[in-house]
């Protein structure tokens, strides 16, 4: 477990790492000024794309690809994503157009990356890792941002003058999500023959709208609203600094993607969780896992202080205590919240831990 949690988060913090330098390009290459609303597109893209999943990255982690109704089960998933997908994009150009009017540079990479929206839903990370194939489980929902950094950064220098920046910006965006979903196919299709789910690609790939399925919404969209409740925080925030503090905004955003990523690294984790609850297995091998990802930064934080107290710890700046501590805690509180919700999920009790949240809301 320790090394597939390795795997997992370094895979994790490789994507991560590739959005973050994309936004640094994009923050290069457009300057602060124009950035400001792009980066503003950006998160709302992002943030679209976890909406849009409706849970179902959830809810089948702990659906075995084997099992009978699995097929007919994705297929109604794969419809109900790609109805709120087109939807819920329709809803943020009109919101766009409302706020900023027609002419703004984020709606232009709006349009420009609409395309990946489309193509996140081929993205079969959660049935891998339900399968037990953590490496490519991890690996397939994280070539994206790589893909799209590596292309920007190749045709940023080599950009026709009347095309646009931001057009160029989003464009990447979209090639990085085909590059993407190429890689999914191409492993699905390799595993075909070994499981249901490598027999039936052409099915797969096909949504359906029965009426059965969407019985099904109702438990992936408790899951869904749990992880909404955070994500909108996170967002709605950025556009409340947007009409207040202009200036701050480009900062805001990239340590906002930086401290989100390192609290991505717990979601892997917790992703396996999942899946380890939901095959009835014991989650105290998974804890103590936990246990010690928890243990690393407390050790950094006691030995970064520990270099400053030569002369006693009256020697360290406060400024150490005051942001290290309470971004400890959160860690900490962020950590182990989320290995209990694992747990929870894992074995279908999410209406448990609904109630907990709300109540904390």
């Amino acid at each position: 477990m320790a090394i597939q949690l390795f795997n997992g988060a370094l895979a994790y913090l490789a994507g991560q790492a590739c959005n973050l330098m994309f936004q640094l390009l994009l923050l290069r290459a457009l300057g602060t000024q124009t950035y400001g609303h792009v980066g503003l597109a950006h998160i709302s893209l992002t943030a679209l794309l976890f909406v849009c999943d409706l849970g179902y990255g959830l809810y089948f982690l702990r659906e075995k690809p084997n099992a009978e109704h699995w097929l007919k089960a994705w297929r109604s998933a794969l419809g109900h994503r790609l109805l709120a997908t087109l939807l819920s994009f329709a809803a943020l150009a009109g919101f766009w157009i409302t706020r900023y009017g027609s002419a703004d540079e984020g709606l232009l990479y709006l349009a420009a990356a609409a395309p990946a929206a489309l193509l996140a839903l081929l993205n079969f990370s959660a049935p891998l890792l339900a399968a037990g194939r953590h490496n490519a489980g991890f690996a397939m929902q994280q070539i994206a941002w790589p893909a799209a950094a590596v292309c920007f950064a190749l045709t940023w220098p080599l950009r026709v003058q009347t095309l646009s920046p931001v057009l160029l910006a989003g464009g990447c965006v979209s090639m990085g999500y085909l590059i993407q979903a190429a890689f999914n196919l191409a492993v699905i299709r390799r595993w075909s023959g070994k499981t249901e789910i490598g027999v039936r690609l052409s099915t797969l790939l096909t949504p359906s709208f029965s009426r059965s399925g969407w019985r099904m919404l109702k438990a992936s969209l408790t899951l869904s609203m749990l992880g909404f409740l955070g994500v909108a925080n996170d967002r709605l925030t950025a556009f409340l600094i947007e009409g207040t503090a202009m200036g701050f905004l480009p900062a805001y955003l990239l340590l906002g993607q930086m401290l989100g990523g390192a609290a991505g690294m717990l979601s892997q984790f917790n992703r396996l969780l999942v899946a380890h609850a939901a095959n009835g297995q014991d989650a105290a091998s998974p804890m103590r896992a936990m246990a010690a990802l928890l243990l690393a930064p407390l050790a950094l934080l006691l030995l970064a202080v520990a270099l400053r107290c030569d002369n006693g710890c009256r020697d360290v700046p406060s400024a150490w205590l005051q942001l290290g501590l309470p971004v400890l805690l959160d860690w900490t509180l962020s950590a182990v919240g989320g290995g209990m919700a694992a747990v929870l999920i894992g074995r279908r009790q999410e209406k448990k831990l609904a109630r907990a949240i709300l109540f904390g809301v």
